[in-house]
C-alpha cells in the first residue's frame, strides 16, 4: 500500500511538507489537492513558526503531470495551490534536492526563500512544450532576477543547475546534502518575501529589447516564445494580479494549440524511446572512470561532457602536443560558459580537473568504459580497437563514436564483440542531447543498458539503433539532403532552399 503523496512532519515548531509522487514527484490533481489541505491547515495553526517544503529524496517538482492536458481539466489548479501558500503568515522556505522545473520552479518561487543541493536543476521550460506558465511564473521570475533574464530564461526554457541558479539568484543559496536540515534551520529566521508584492528589478530597456529580439528570431517561430516574452515584459505596464491573469489566459490558449499537442506527442515519444523491451531486469555495469581517445573537436567536447556528468576522464592522444591541444579546447569550452555566466570559474575549473589529458594509453586500463572518437576511418578505428582489446581490462565497455559504419566490423578487431557498442554523439556534443546507442550483432544486453544508463547520467536523449549505415539520424540527413538537392537540379537556389528548411523549423 503506497503511503500518502503529501506528507506533514513536525521539527520543533518547524513544519516540514513533502511531496512523494513517485517518479518524478508530478504535480497531478492528488498532489495539488494534497498541498492545498496542508497548506490551509497550516495557515490556521498559530504553534508552527515557520514552513519547509521539500520532496522525497532527490527529488522536488520536475513539473506538471502531461498525462492530465489530453483530457479535460479538473480542479483544483495550480494557481488554487499557490493562493494557499500565499495565505500562510509565517515563512516558506523551499528545499529543493533534484529538478524544480515548470510548476516545480512555480510553486518555489512562491515560497519566501530557495535553498538547493549541489543536484538541484531549476528552470520554467514550458516553452519547450508550446506553452508558458501558468501560474504567475513569469511573473515572479521577472521580479527576481529582473525583465530581461526572465526573458531569456523563460523564452529559452532554460534548465539552471545549483551553482547557474545560485549566480542568477533563483536559489538563495546552495547547501550540503542535508538541504531540508539546512532549511529547516533557516526558516524560522527567514522574512516573509512574497515576490507577487514585490517591485520589479530596475531594467536597460535597450538590452532588454535586444535580448527578446534574440530569444523570439532563436524560436523561429515558436508561439509560445514570443507570447512569453510578450507576457513578461507586461510585467512593467499591469499589476500583478492583471499580468497573472494574462499569462493564465495565453497559457490556456496556447496548451490546445496545434504547436502545443505536437510537442506533448515528441515529449511522450522521447520517454517511450528509453524503454528498450528486454532490458527491464538487465543490471548495467558499474561506470565511474572513462576514457576518450581522440582530442579534436568531437572528443574535446564528448570529455567536457563526461566531466559534467561527474565522470573521471583520460583523455587520449598520440602525442603530448596533441592531447595538449584537446585539454586547452576542453579549458576553452569553459571559458566561453564562464563568460556567458553559465558557470562560475571554480565550478569550471573544478570540472576541468577531471579531466586528464596525455598520450599514455596505458591509463586507459583503469576504465570502466572507453569512448573512441577518433578519424571516420575503419582502418584507424579497427587499429585503435585491436590496441584496445590488449590495454582494457576485462569487461570494460568498448564504444565507438562512429557515425556511419559498420559496428560488427569494428568490434571483429577484438575478442570480446559482446563488449562493443556504438555511442554516437552529435556535434557539438556537450549541447546536443541525442545519442545513438548502436547494438551490433553480439553486444551484450547489459552493455546496451549500460551506455542507455550512461546517456541518462549526461542528460542525454539516448535511442537504439541497429547496425546500419548512417543508424537513424544520418539515415534521416541523407533523405532530406537528396531531396535538397533535387530542388537545387530543378533551378531553386542553394541558399533558398537553405533559407526554406530553416525556416520551416530544421536548425541547419
Amino acid at each position: 500500500m503506497t503511503g500518502p503523496v503529501v506528507s506533514v512532519e513536525r521539527v520543533g515548531n518547524v513544519a516540514v511538507v513533502t511531496i512523494d509522487n513517485p517518479p518524478i514527484n508530478a504535480l497531478s490533481r492528488p498532489v495539488r489537492m494534497a498541498l492545498i489541505a496542508a497548506f490551509q491547515s497550516l495557515a490556521s495553526d498559530s504553534s508552527v513558526t515557520a514552513v519547509v517544503l521539500t520532496g522525497c529524496k532527490g527529488q522536488f517538482v520536475a513539473g506538471a503531470d502531461l498525462k492530465e492536458m489530453r483530457a479535460a481539466s479538473v480542479p483544483p489548479f495550480l494557481p488554487d495551490v499557490i493562493a494557499a501558500m500565499e495565505a500562510v503568515a509565517r515563512p516558506i522556505v523551499a528545499a529543493i534536492d533534484g529538478p524544480a522545473l515548470g510548476g516545480g520552479l512555480e510553486i518555489a518561487l512562491a515560497c519566501d526563500s530557495r535553498i538547493g543541493s549541489p543536484r538541484a536543476s531549476v528552470g520554467l521550460t514550458e516553452t519547450k512544450l508550446g506553452i508558458i506558465p501558468g501560474a504567475g511564473g513569469t511573473q515572479r521570475l521577472a521580479r527576481l532576477v529582473g525583465i530581461e533574464r526572465a526573458i531569456e530564461l523563460v523564452g529559452e526554457g532554460r534548465v539552471l543547475k545549483a551553482s547557474e541558479a545560485r549566480m542568477a539568484g533563483v536559489l538563495d543559496a546552495v547547501a550540503n546534502d542535508e538541504t531540508v536540515t539546512d532549511a529547516i534551520a533557516k526558516a524560522p529566521r527567514t522574512e516573509k518575501r512574497r515576490l507577487s508584492s514585490s517591485p520589479l528589478p530596475p531594467s536597460n530597456l535597450p538590452a532588454e529589447e535586444s535580448v527578446a529580439a534574440r530569444v523570439i528570431a532563436k524560436a523561429k517561430g515558436v508561439p509560445a516564445v514570443a507570447e512569453a516574452v510578450r507576457v513578461i515584459r507586461a510585467s512593467r505596464s499591469m499589476t500583478f494580479d492583471e499580468a497573472v491573469a494574462e499569462e493564465r489566459a495565453t497559457f490556456l490558449r496556447l496548451r490546445d494549440s496545434e504547436e502545443a499537442m505536437a510537442l506533448r506527442h515528441a515529449f511522450f515519444a522521447e520517454r517511450e524511446a528509453g524503454r528498450v523491451p528486454g532490458l527491464e531486469s538487465v543490471a548495467v555495469r558499474a561506470v565511474q572512470r572513462i576514457g576518450v581517445i581522440g582530442a579534436g573537436t568531437m572528443g574535446a567536447s564528448i570529455a567536457l561532457s563526461l566531466a559534467d556528468a561527474g565522470f573521471a576522464v583520460d583523455l587520449v592522444e598520440r602525442d603530448a602536443e596533441s592531447a595538449a591541444q584537446g585539454k586547452q579546447r576542453v579549458r576553452a569550452l569553459y571559458d566561453r560558459q564562464v563568460k556567458a555566466k553559465r558557470l562560475d570559474g571554480a565550478a569550471a575549473e573544478a570540472r576541468l580537473e577531471r579531466i586528464v589529458a596525455g598520450a599514455d594509453w596505458s591509463r586507459l586500463a583503469a576504465a570502466d568504459l572507453v569512448i573512441e572518437a577518433a578519424f571516420e576511418d575503419l582502418a584507424v578505428k579497427t587499429d585503435i580497437f585491436r590496441s584496445l582489446d590488449v590495454i582494457a581490462r576485462p569487461r570494460a565497455i568498448l564504444a565507438t563514436n562512429t557515425s556511419y559504419l559498420d559496428i560488427d566490423a569494428i568490434a571483429a578487431a577484438t575478442r570480446r564483440p559482446e563488449d562493443v557498442v556504438g555511442l554516437h554523439f552529435f556535434s557539438p556534443a556537450h549541447i546536443m542531447r541525442l545519442v545513438e546507442v548502436v547494438k551490433g550483432a553480439r553486444t551484450a544486453p547489459d552493455v546496451i543498458g549500460t551506455a542507455m544508463s550512461l546517456s541518462k547520467r549526461m542528460g542525454k536523449q539516448a535511442i537504439v539503433a541497429g547496425n546500419c549505415d548512417g543508424f537513424i539520424g544520418n539515415r534521416i540527413y541523407a533523405v532530406y539532403r537528396r531531396h535538397a538537392e533535387y530542388l537545387v537540379e530543378d533551378g531553386a537556389w542553394p541558399h533558398e532552399v537553405d533559407a526554406a528548411l530553416e525556416s520551416w523549423g530544421f536548425a541547419m
